[in-house]
């Protein structure tokens, strides 16, 4: 997305209502997993000039039926509230694959905790640190997670959503479709918004 089109979104997003306002800026931050192309996003909402902490405690809901995801509250402080974004099926799933529970099993997760008690494990451990297997929630390749760990952060091969060890082509792909599903967002937030005059946001993914 262009320089000049992300000022065009940011300048109609913060001309909306609270409500819109919020469902907008999630929308556009989870992009890639409302399209369904990433099984979670994390979004932290501070108390910024909107309070978007509070802006989150009246409608979350609204923000869930409107993106058609689910919502885990990570955690909260006096700052700010961190939200795990994501969809049911598609986050199971990826954490269910051998590779990411033999990764997980480590860290204390167990296949017959399901979905929400692995939530719940992260959220404690969250309590503590950021825990490295959040990548894992958040779709990052297994051997990327572990190179993180091993290397402490340095020497990756590449570094945008998350930082690559292994196969920086293939990374890549995944980097232009996450970047191609926030750029459709923002192009259906000013056309719903700025175009139409809509005050409802219209998700259209087809």
């Amino acid at each position: 997305m262009s320089g000049h089109n992300l000022l065009e979104l940011v300048r109609v997003v913060d001309g909306l209502g609270d409500k819109d306002y919020l469902i907008s800026t999630i929308a556009y931050s989870a992009a890639p997993t409302v399209e369904g192309k990433k099984p979670s996003t994390v979004v932290n909402l501070p108390r910024n000039r909107r309070n978007l902490c509070e802006l989150w405690q009246r409608h979350k809901s609204d923000v869930a039926e409107s993106l058609a995801v689910s919502f885990f509250e990570l955690r909260r402080n006096e700052d700010s509230i961190l939200v795990l974004i994501y969809k049911p099926e598609t986050l199971n799933k990826y954490l269910l694959k051998k590779s990411s529970m033999r990764f997980l099993r480590d860290y204390g997760y167990r296949r017959e905790m399901g979905l929400e008690g692995c939530l719940e494990h992260l959220k404690r451990r969250y309590n503590c640190e950021c825990p490295h297997e959040l990548g894992v929630f958040l779709g990052y390749p297994v051997k990327d997670v572990i190179g993180f760990i091993e290397n402490q952060g340095k020497k990756c091969l590449l570094c945008r959503y998350w930082k690559v060890y292994h196969n920086p082509g293939r990374a890549k792909c995944i980097f232009n479709a996450y970047d191609k599903a926030k750029k459709k967002m923002a192009c259906i937030i000013l056309d719903t918004y700025k175009s139409r005059g809509s005050n409802k946001l219209r998700l259209e993914f087809n």
